[in-house]
């Protein structure tokens, strides 16, 4: 058996959610994380492949974006910005 992720910081970054969710009451491992991240993620890519009228075979590219580190970078800083703007609004209307 393979332990690939065992010191990579992706694993650890997993297991982080792992961690966070189980501690929520919610049992999850870092393998059941990233499937359930990847799979929102091919959602949100074949969303952008089916408005950009895509011709190729949309599943097969929205599971090869989703995987793509490139995109979970920009789904970082997407979120960060939301939260960053979620931050600003409630200072701002206090």
């Amino acid at each position: 058996m393979s332990k690939k992720y065992a010191s990579s910081d992706k694993y650890t970054g997993l297991q982080k959610i792992a961690d966070e969710l189980s501690t929520e009451g919610k049992k999850m491992n870092h393998s059941t994380v990233r499937n359930h991240l990847l799979r929102g993620f091919a959602k949100i890519a074949t969303a952008v492949l089916e408005y950009h009228d895509y011709k190729g075979d949309i599943e097969a590219r929205a599971k090869e974006i989703a995987k793509s580190p490139d995109f979970h970078e920009y789904m970082y800083d997407v979120m960060h910005q939301i939260e960053r703007e979620k931050h600003l609004n409630r200072t701002t209307n206090t």
